[in-house]
């Protein structure tokens, strides 16, 4: 595969009247080999195998192959609030876009938790591109919820990058790691003071006040 996490290889190849086969490695001497032809304690990097026919004519035809080892596990760059982008709000439904270090696959909702004393759960999950994905949250008691809504990483999430490194468990949240901070409760308004009804005017004066839980 290419990309692989595989640090072994192994080439069978074939040509037509050939009676002996040369191969190579990332361009070292080629030396007689047969097929299949194996190789173990590869390093991460691209790499380049390249095999030659010769006939009983000594004509030479080849091959190449060139693929990449990659050994670093992919990681979480940001949760970041996606909609509404302000941190304040008493919006319904919350989407975070994560980024990843790399193209990722395997992204799904049951990979991520929800953070917070709400009951709201991950809803859905969407790929922007190969390395970002937003993550919707809604539902339960999040219209009425008032509190820090966050987003985190299930236990044991299945994320992992094109050559299979697995994203590591427990996966860390990234360094930007925004939440929402839902208020859904009424500022207090209160009259202060106001016109004696029993004493009759032609003006009134009303002085007030507010105060919010945020």
């Amino acid at each position: 595969a290419n990309p692989t996490n595989s640090t072994t290889a192994e080439f069978t190849f074939t040509g037509e009247n050939v009676v002996s086969f040369t191969c190579s490695l990332d361009g070292a001497n080629a030396s007689t080999c047969a097929s299949p032809k194996q190789y173990s304690g590869l390093t991460a990097g691209a790499h380049t195998f390249n095999v030659y026919g010769v006939d009983s004519s000594s004509n030479q035809g080849g091959d190449s192959y060139a693929w990449t080892i990659d050994l670093t596990a992919p990681t979480a760059t940001s949760f970041v609030r996606s909609n509404p982008t302000a941190e304040l709000t008493n919006a319904d439904t919350l989407i975070f876009q994560v980024t990843f270090s790399e193209t990722v696959t395997g992204v799904a909702a049951a990979d991520f938790a929800v953070h917070g004393a709400t009951t709201a759960t991950i809803a859905t999950v969407n790929p922007v591109s190969g390395s970002a994905y937003t993550v919707t949250i809604s539902g339960g008691d999040l219209a009425n919820f008032n509190g820090t809504v966050g987003l985190n990483f299930a236990a044991s999430p299945t994320i992992q990058d094109t050559a299979g490194n697995a994203l590591p468990v427990p996966a860390a949240e990234p360094s930007t790691d925004e939440t929402y901070l839902v208020d859904n409760m009424a500022p207090t308004t209160t009259i202060v003071s106001h016109p004696d009804p029993l004493s009759p005017t032609d003006s009134a004066t009303f002085t007030f006040t507010g105060a919010d839980n945020e």
